[in-house]
């Protein structure tokens, strides 16, 4: 990159001097310097210093003001990352607490069709309960794979498993709610 040379004043005397930034950075250097000075100056003692004495104490003055905004940063920075890292943290457990919420739904799902299930009357046919309750026990493993892809990504805007647990219990209920002679068919339609 080419050099930009600028004309700067520096405790009353003129320098030339180059650098990559434009002449009004330069300029704004020279200024911070020269109020440096002038801060130093006002102190009581430094105008009786030696030269180099004073030359010394205004680049510790600048040493200071740079380590000083150095630390203030880097705390910053790492004030920063703690909280960033306490936000993910705080979104995991949110998400692990959904998919903890969305499995005792899917128990207490199961739970209640298991419960229609008995109450069908079916205990004096082992087979045919037995055979409902893994079509019931399939069916929630299913709704349960299916929003636990959901629930571990809730940004992609899939929709909410409660909202499809009220139409699947009603065609659920639909199913087991027959009448007296439905539930006395077999799986052909053969009245037994």
């Amino acid at each position: 990159m080419r050099k930009n040379y600028t004309d700067v004043v520096i405790d009353d005397k003129v320098y030339t001097v180059g650098c990559e930034e434009d002449s009004s950075y330069m300029q704004e250097l020279a200024a911070y310097v020269n109020g440096k000075l002038e801060d130093l100056r006002s102190q009581p003692g430094f105008n009786k210093q030696p030269y180099g004495s004073r030359q010394i104490l205004i680049l510790m003055n600048i040493a200071d003001d740079y380590l000083r905004m150095k630390r203030k940063t880097e705390e910053t920075q790492a004030r920063y990352q703690e909280q960033e890292n306490e936000f993910y943290t705080m979104k995991r457990e949110m998400v692990n607490m959904k998919l903890q919420m969305e499995q005792n739904r899917l128990q207490m799902e199961q739970l209640k069709l298991q419960n229609q299930v008995l109450s069908l009357g079916l205990s004096g046919n082992e087979e045919a309960r037995e055979r409902l309750m893994a079509d019931v026990i399939n069916s929630v493993r299913k709704e349960a794979d299916a929003s636990g892809a959901s629930a571990a990504a809730p940004a992609s805007g899939a929709v909410p498993a409660a909202e499809n647990t009220s139409r699947e219990s009603a065609v659920t209920s639909q199913n087991f709610g027959g009448d007296s002679a439905q539930k006395r068919t077999d799986r052909h339609g053969k009245r037994r």
